[in-house]
């Protein structure tokens, strides 16, 4: 070998050996933020808790949960759960849903391997910080991501946001800080009204000085939407939510819904009628698999090998089952090969007096101007009915047109709805999202014919997580981390 050889044979060894570990550091990267390689999927917290009200990313809050949310809780990647009322009956009043005592709760958490701490035995006490000071000790000490039940989300949220606004006080250099401007805003995306004086002087109290709270404008959402704590608002008339379950339609009817619109794909998709069920969600089930690949995804095969923990105990599923996974979720309107619209629209339309409607999103249908053109009538046709509960699967489709419509039709524009949306937990950018983003911009800003209205012209909102496009992993911390890490593995290797 030459000297000139010599001299260049290490610098295309470098070459190569960096060309090398760049792959492998995209490889990782994939991986490590992949469906495949989280229980929670493609985002936090998955598909199995988008009723969850994202506060930061270490607290979430919740209504009373049943037997079921607490092991979706589990598998959604929650740490901890708190819940801040001990129930000491189970309650089968709740729409027919399993709502299990705060002891029968401890031991479905104990299935579902989570730790749960079950705070007051008695109502809220707002005359005094005792009740407060409890739950403050106590979400120091858990494992996070912590969820934080309560009767509805209404006292969870007040409590999570004023602990977060007394940690950032302890330590100014916290990010990100949270101020007592936030109880009220935060509080406000959910529909919650913290203004009230009794809840103004319990505020004071808890953050030492009654002077730093200002006059905060509350946009007026009915109590009664409370009575289903799921749903996030977007303006008084317009929520949006993820899989509605079929025990949930008298909690629905209780709050004041008219109409429902389901975004979600039916059975079969138009023009050829190609089938496309999405997936329903099963217990011990990884989501975001795909309905028809390899022999289908409710296949006993794909089951088997998609379960989130092999070691389960059977009875995790219920205390009768012969196995550790869920195959079929009817209650969520799930036949034998996924979520089936069908079984949907024939439940509501024979056993409730909701308006039903299906616009689905796929097919012909894509985010676009096009789509929103034709959703806006229907839309509006709801609207004439009364209140509107928009869903799909996680609420990211529910969103995207809600803000859409609402905007459009309440003079809003397309800043609104991206803020809003981030206030709920749905993030929309042109970098990340261009579809949706653009679909925004198309219909709000600059269109001369908007369809002003002096009715709900204030909209506020709320928190989930949609699906995360390959080329916007790269963009997220967790991403850049997953490739950097992959890149020294290569490099120390080498």
């Amino acid at each position: 070998m030459s000297k000139e050889r010599e001299k260049k044979f290490p610098v295309q060894k470098l070459v190569t050996i960096t060309m090398v570990c760049i792959i492998v550091a995209v490889i990782i990267g994939i991986y490590l933020t992949s469906p495949e390689s989280q229980v929670q999927g493609s985002s936090f917290p998955s598909p199995k808790a988008w009723w969850t009200k994202r506060i930061s990313d270490d607290f979430h809050t919740a209504g009373r949960l049943s037997d079921r949310e607490i092991k979706y809780a589990s598998e959604a990647g929650f740490k901890s759960i708190i819940s801040l009322f001990n129930f000491t009956e189970g309650s089968q009043a709740n729409a027919g849903r399993n709502l299990p005592s705060s002891a029968e709760s401890r031991v479905i958490a104990g299935l579902a391997a989570i730790p749960m701490e079950v705070l007051s035995t008695d109502p809220v006490n707002f005359d005094n910080l005792d009740d407060f000071m409890i739950f403050k000790t106590t979400a120091a000490a858990l494992p996070r991501p912590t969820l934080v039940a309560g009767v509805n989300s209404y006292v969870s949220t007040l409590f999570t946001v004023l602990y977060l606004v007394s940690q950032s006080e302890m330590n100014p250099d916290a990010s990100p800080a949270y101020t007592i401007d936030d109880v009220f805003s935060i509080g406000q995306a959910f529909g919650h009204d913290y203004t009230t004086q009794s809840i103004l002087d319990f505020i004071a109290q808890a953050i030492g000085e009654s002077t730093r709270i200002g006059v905060h404008s509350i946009t007026s959402i009915p109590s009664t939407r409370q009575q289903y704590w799921h749903a996030k608002p977007v303006t008084a008339d317009w929520f949006v939510a993820g899989q509605i379950y079929s025990k949930h339609m008298p909690l629905m009817e209780a709050a004041g819904f008219k109409s429902i619109i389901n975004v979600r794909r039916g059975v079969t998709v138009k023009p050829q009628g190609t089938p496309s069920q999405e997936e329903v969600t099963l217990l011990n089930i990884i989501d975001r698999t795909g309905t028809y690949a390899n022999g289908g995804r409710q296949s006993t095969a794909r089951l088997l090998e998609s379960r989130i923990d092999p070691n389960k105990p059977n009875n995790y599923i219920s205390p009768t089952s012969t196995v550790n996974y869920e195959s079929t979720n009817p209650g969520e309107f799930g036949d034998e090969i996924g979520y089936n619209e069908t079984m949907e629209s024939e439940y509501i339309n024979g056993n409730t007096d909701f308006m039903y409607y299906h616009l689905p999103v796929g097919g012909q249908y894509k985010y676009n101007l096009e789509t929103f053109i034709v959703f806006k009538e229907v839309f509006k046709e709801a609207l004439t009915h009364g209140p509107v509960l928009v869903h799909c699967r996680t609420g990211y489709r529910a969103s995207l047109f809600t803000l859409a419509v609402a905007g459009y039709l309440n003079c809003k524009d397309s800043s609104w709805a991206i803020e809003t949306a981030h206030r709920l937990g749905y993030h929309f950018t042109e970098q990340n999202t261009p579809a949706e983003y653009k679909l925004f911009k198309d219909a709000l800003d600059g269109q001369a014919s908007k369809e002003c209205s002096p009715v709900n012209t204030q909209g506020n909102v709320a928190v989930d997580t949609g699906p995360v496009s390959m080329a916007a992993k790269f963009t997220t911390s967790s991403g850049m981390m997953s490739m950097l890490i992959g890149f020294l593995i290569c490099c120390i290797y080498y």
